[in-house]
């Protein structure tokens, strides 16, 4: 079963012998440059397609997500099966050294994969915006651009780092900034929880 498995439930679970057998017949069928890995998740495809350069885009080091995690997790049931899952991606993430180059977003991410896989060449990839494709329109003879005096959050709801800092956001900044002026809060993203939610 899953708890006998040393792999993360998360690399188990995205688990698919037809995908791997798809990938290798594709690999063997044509010549490819480079094989791009997408999160720690699909590494184990990388192993079907041996002798390709490799590239393991990983956005962020899924460990300090999920010791992030397990710190806030109040139920003793759920606080150790994330532990398991914590001690699990850590070992896990040492499979980038096994990677030609892998990337993720920020220098913490990439000390953090570091820690556990000293030989591996990581890279920083930030986030970013291309801001003159995605420039405001003015809207009136101001100058102003978009809606006055209003904030936008964006992001995956469902993904507990971004659920997080709205709350906390709304919590304790969001309070203090209404005390200096009116503004208006546009919370924009999939899957919100119930806490986000409410704060409609």
């Amino acid at each position: 079963g899953a708890l006998q498995d040393a792999r993360p439930f998360q690399v188990a679970y995205f688990w698919s012998p037809l995908a791997a057998s798809v990938l290798a017949g594709l690999a063997a069928s044509r010549p490819f440059d480079l094989l791009h890995v997408h999160l720690l998740r699909m590494v184990p495809y990388a192993d079907r397609v041996p002798g390709l350069r490799r590239l393991l885009d990983l956005t962020d080091a899924v460990s300090l997500y999920w010791r992030q995690f397990v710190a806030v997790t109040r139920n003793p049931l759920l606080r150790a099966l994330r532990a398991v899952e914590l001690a699990r991606v850590s070992r896990y993430e040492a499979r980038a050294a096994d990677f030609g180059m892998s990337l993720v977003c920020s220098e913490r991410d990439r000390a953090a994969l570091l820690a556990g896989a000293p030989g591996a060449r990581v890279e920083l990839l930030p986030n970013g915006v291309d801001l003159k494709a995605f420039a405001p329109e003015q809207n009136d003879s101001t100058g102003r651009t978009g809606e006055p005096d209003t904030l936008i959050y964006t992001g995956n709801l469902a993904y507990w780092p971004n659920a997080d800092a709205i709350l906390h956001f709304c919590r304790t900044v969001w309070p203090r900034l209404i005390r200096v002026r009116p503004l208006k809060l546009l919370i924009v993203g999939q899957r919100p929880g119930a806490r986000i939610r409410r704060l409609a």
